[in-house]
């Protein structure tokens, strides 16, 4: 259990290990706390449906793959 959001960002951040595969749902929380930015950083492979530019088509495949 976490007490704050900087509490909740190092133990999510210390959970993922370097080289994961991470996807999310529409998870505005990821986004307001900063967290998804941290994951960004990471060494991960970070399924980012938010990341600007995708196109539709791009955005289907990260759905797909996130279920393969």
């Amino acid at each position: 259990m976490v007490n704050n959001v900087e509490e909740m960002k190092e133990k999510i951040l210390e959970l993922i290990q370097d080289k994961s595969k991470v996807s999310f749902g529409g998870s505005m929380t990821l986004v307001n706390s900063g967290i998804l930015d941290d994951l960004r950083k990471k060494d991960i492979v970070l399924l980012d449906r938010y990341k600007e530019g995708l196109t539709g088509d791009e955005i289907g495949n990260l759905y797909r793959e996130t279920f393969c």
